[in-house]
């Protein structure tokens, strides 16, 4: 499929090339003919001490405004620090109202099987995936001991 192709390639390059070099001549002859004028800009400091006085005088209320800021934000700290203590003094909430407080020895252990209820065991080889895999549990419920 790419039997002689060379001579494509080589056009390509070349033309590529001539592309590249009008190029670059056609930027010359545009942009490197004209004259370079050099002018000097001459400056001047001028002081507005009215608006500096107007832009002092915004500073100076925005800084009272900052101090104001930091003392409400360290207000508010405090009271929720007061208010996190009293949170963990007062204890759990009992929820359902049988006279323990939640997470406190609350609960009991569900009740374990060690033999069927009412002396018949479940079919749990009608559960879809129980019958016939390699799992621990497949073959627990293939020798009929879970209950």
């Amino acid at each position: 499929m790419f039997k002689e192709w060379g001579f494509l390639i080589s056009e390509m390059v070349v033309l590529l090339l001539l592309a590249a070099l009008l190029g670059l001549i056609v930027g010359w002859i545009i942009w490197g003919r004209r004259v370079r004028v050099e002018t000097k800009v001459e400056t001047k400091t001028v002081v507005d001490h009215d608006a500096e006085n107007k832009l002092r005088g915004e500073l100076k209320d925005c800084q009272e405004g900052q101090q104001s800021r930091d003392q409400r934000i360290a207000d508010l700290e405090s009271q929720l620090a007061t208010a996190q203590l009293a949170a963990e003094d007062s204890g759990g909430v009992d929820y359902d109202g049988d006279g323990v407080i939640e997470g406190a020895d609350e609960g009991s252990k569900p009740e374990t099987l060690t033999a069927a209820r009412d002396g018949k065991a479940d079919d749990l080889k009608m559960i879809k995936g129980a019958e016939g895999g390699e799992t621990e549990f497949s073959k627990r419920v293939q020798d009929g001991g879970v209950y």
